[in-house]
């Protein structure tokens, strides 16, 4: 991992004991999506059709912000990727003490940001 890591590094300087680094600008995995085809029809990218399952959330005090573009690479919470988008990511808090969330993956449900399970049929395969 840390030679992967190394490797994509530029060395600027090197003095007796140590060397010394360039950071390349951060690169998003998202690089494939044409972001002139994503401006023009605005459609959620599934990340996934299975639910997130959030255990033991914090209740009241805590805001989370769901991923409404399916753009974040911290799914299915929210991390700016939404930049030059039409989506905002969605903020909501817990209400009741509950053991676990399920947080929609698939950014079809009706219940956002809580999955419903009838718009990407996990229930329908799960049972079957």
């Amino acid at each position: 991992m840390l030679k992967r890591v190394f490797s994509v590094l530029k060395v600027v300087e090197e003095r007796k004991n140590f060397k010394i680094f360039k950071i390349p600008p951060k690169t998003h995995k998202q690089d494939f999506l044409k972001t002139e085809e994503f401006k023009e029809n605005p459609q959620p990218i599934s990340a996934s059709k299975t639910p997130y399952t959030f255990t033991n959330p914090k209740v009241g005090d805590k805001k989370y912000f769901w991923c409404t573009c399916g753009l974040s690479q911290k799914q299915p919470f929210c991390d700016s990727s939404h930049m030059n988008t039409s989506f905002k990511p969605m903020g909501f808090v817990i209400q009741e003490q509950v053991k676990q969330v399920a947080l929609c993956m698939c950014k079809k449900t009706s219940t956002a940001p809580y999955c419903d399970h009838k718009a990407c049929g996990y229930l329908e395969k799960d049972q079957n």
